[in-house]
């Protein structure tokens, strides 16, 4: 009964819009594209069909570098290794089972979750399978990886850390859900002592890689409203550590820089997002939740440029590439943005199912990935 109010929510937020920056009501209409004034070219190098991709279903499945390798999965759970520069087939994999999360890549291991509750690990040179382990419930956030060890989030708020030698469980823990709940979740990321994970009660958790304990939590967002759904305050992206300072963002709620070793707010934006954002030197590129793209000051929270143009276009995670910021939205539209202004400065049209993957960039070559698992390389300018 929980995961068919998972799924009835998601396409309700898919249909109705989500809250706009700065306040908390119903989403925008979506923009209508205005021819622009200048256009940066871009050209397709390659492309290659990887599988299914998510298709039509509800979950969210990305795109990582191994080497000169490209490696993504689909929702049957078919495995694929692309070579960047020439677009050719390395390796493929079949797991045999619908795949919810992931890939993820470190010490030469790929980890997915499944809607089943599982937790898989192959090779990263050859796609082997070494092992698959039990989770408590379908994993959908894609899983850390640090030091030997797999950190797993899964959908019923349990935390868990796996030996990647083998698959042991070291250590979990778990974490109480709200009523309802985004079906997407954001990648721990590691530090030297902790793992920093967001949670869909909007708390920002600093956990002791050695055995799990919490070090500090922290809310990123404050449920308000007299609604379920207007009470989500789910961090749904990936958190960001730039030395000393933990950056977040959640849902219907803010964007904040914390003090890693207490988890005390050093600034904090009433920002929300759920796709999250780049940092590129001291600048945040956030895809804010109503469609807006914000350059918002590292230091100070402050911002430098807002692009409104893109509302309700439901965008992916930027990515940065030399002087322009990259965003795909529902429509499978890439945008460039100008970086130092905002200004919308070049278009393509890819995979009109929609790209919510975030963009890999390679020198002046994006990668992208449709939802219906086409993957391509093209060339900007």
């Amino acid at each position: 009964m929980a995961k068919k109010i998972w799924l009835i929510l998601f396409f309700a937020l898919a249909l109705v819009g989500c809250a706009p920056m700065e306040q908390h009501s119903e989403g925008p209409e979506k923009k209508k594209l205005d021819p622009l004034e200048t256009t940066v070219p871009m050209k397709r190098k390659w492309t290659l069909s990887s599988g299914r991709g998510a298709g039509k279903s509800d979950v969210k499945l990305g795109l990582v570098e191994y080497g000169n390798n490209l490696i993504t999965v689909d929702q049957d759970g078919r495995v694929v290794a692309v070579n960047a520069s020439n677009g050719a087939l390395v390796w493929f994999t079949e797991l045999n089972t619908p795949v919810s999360s992931g890939p993820s890549v470190g010490d030469d291991r790929i980890i997915v979750g499944t809607n089943s509750g599982k937790v898989i690990a192959l090779n990263a040179k050859d796609g082997k399978q070494l092992w698959a382990s039990p989770a408590t419930s379908e994993v959908l956030a894609p899983a850390c990886i640090s030091d030997g060890v797999a950190y797993v989030h899964a959908m019923d708020g349990s935390f868990s850390a796996y030996s990647l030698e083998d698959g042991r469980q070291l250590w979990r823990f778990s974490h109480q859900l709200p009523a309802l709940v985004l079906r997407s979740g954001g990648k721990p990321v590691a530090t030297s002592q902790y793992v920093i994970a967001g949670f869909s009660t909007g708390k920002l958790l600093a956990v002791r890689k050695i055995d799990g304990t919490i070090e500090w939590s922290q809310d990123v967002g404050h449920p308000r409203g007299r609604t379920e759904l207007q009470r989500m305050v789910d961090i749904s992206s990936d958190p960001i550590v730039k030395d000393d300072v933990v950056y977040a963002v959640s849902y219907q709620g803010d964007l904040v820089a914390l003090n890693i070793n207490n988890g005390q707010i050093i600034w904090n934006r009433n920002i929300s997002s759920y796709a999250g954002f780049a940092l590129d030197r001291n600048i945040l590129y956030v895809a804010a939740t109503n469609g807006d793209v914000v350059a918002v000051d590292a230091v100070t929270g402050h911002t430098f440029w807002l692009q409104d143009e893109l509302q309700g276009r439901r965008l992916s995670k930027p990515a940065v590439m030399g002087k322009y910021i990259i965003v795909c939205d529902t429509d499978g539209v890439v945008h460039l943005l100008d970086r130092h202004t905002g200004k919308l400065v070049g278009r393509y049209q890819y995979d009109r199912a929609g790209v919510e993957a975030t963009p890999i960039i390679y020198k002046n070559i994006v990668y992208l990935l449709g939802r219906r698992g086409k993957l391509a390389a093209v060339e900007v300018g």
